[in-house]
């Protein structure tokens, strides 16, 4: 019967203490995590010069227009037209309007223009 209860009191004990480890090593990464981030000079979001658009995962990607002109503010990527040369570069993509469904062709580095257009649907 006492060995059960040692037995019990060292697998407790066991716990606890691989526990206090785990938080330890928890909040060193934490800290460690936070003086980079104060190092480097994070934002919470990545600007647009942090994180580039890649033209070939612009397919689907949602747009909102900064000045809507007929009701339409919010797009979608629906078409990524390719070159006629397999190895020219992408030049334009088609958004389509939500709203009415109209489509215009634009060259996809107009979408980086943040006085035109913003990423995601504001």
């Amino acid at each position: 019967m006492i060995t059960a209860v040692v037995w019990v009191l060292r697998a407790i004990l066991m716990r606890s203490a691989l526990f206090e480890s785990k938080m330890l090593v928890m909040s060193s990464r934490l800290t460690l995590v936070s003086s980079l981030a104060t190092a480097k000079n994070f934002s919470a979001m990545p600007s647009k010069e942090q994180n580039p658009l890649n033209p070939k995962k612009l397919l689907l990607s949602k747009w909102t227009a900064v000045q809507p002109t007929h009701k339409r503010k919010h797009f979608l990527v629906s078409k990524v037209i390719l070159p006629e040369l397999p190895d020219g570069a992408i030049e334009f993509v088609e958004l389509e309007a939500v709203f009415d469904q109209q489509i215009r062709t634009i060259p996809w580095r107009e979408l980086k223009n943040a006085e035109i257009w913003l990423q995601g649907w504001v």
